[in-house]
């Protein structure tokens, strides 16, 4: 279990400042659900993690509404 990523964490990628919201682990893999600062969009991100000191992940799906966020964030949870 990552100790580290919890809702409320905050960090750099890039120029992005994000902020988590929501964050599942299962079996090793993870899914967080995001708010970038910058540009106000919300972000459901796969393998969340700490790389070469820099924050990643494998992929994102971006939407500028928080109801479609939380709803995509809550159908790939049940795929972890």
């Amino acid at each position: 279990m990552n100790d580290i990523i919890k809702p409320g964490m905050r960090f750099m990628n890039g120029f992005m400042e994000c902020t988590v919201i929501g964050y599942t682990e299962v079996n090793g893999k993870n899914l967080a659900l995001l708010l970038c600062s910058n540009d106000g969009l919300f972000i459901t991100v796969r393998n969340l993690q700490l790389w070469q000191g820099q924050w990643v992940w494998d992929w994102g799906h971006y939407y500028s509404s928080l109801n479609e966020a939380i709803r995509d964030y809550n159908e790939r949870k049940k795929d972890l």
